[in-house]
């Protein structure tokens, strides 16, 4: 508190209750920083957890077409 009174004393009251709201910006700045930070960190987690499911699909879909494939093959060759 005594920052505030010698920069009002020095400077004048406008340029004390600047400083006293540049400061309190610099926090609230600070605090919605963090807040972004954990929110893209949390849809970061989601995307990638969805990428993996995925992939995932993506693999069984393709194991599946390849057991099709080798099905239809099979069965291609014995009509032949």
């Amino acid at each position: 508190m005594e920052v505030w009174l010698d920069i009002a004393t020095r400077f004048g009251v406008p340029v004390a209750l600047l400083a006293i709201v540049l400061w309190y910006h610099a926090k609230v700045v600070a605090a919605k920083d963090g807040e972004l930070q954990r929110v893209n960190e949390l849809r970061v987690g989601e995307s990638r957890a969805f990428a993996d499911k995925t992939i995932e699909r993506d693999e069984k879909w393709h194991a599946l077409i390849a057991e099709v494939d080798k099905t239809l093959s099979t069965l291609s060759a014995h009509i032949r």
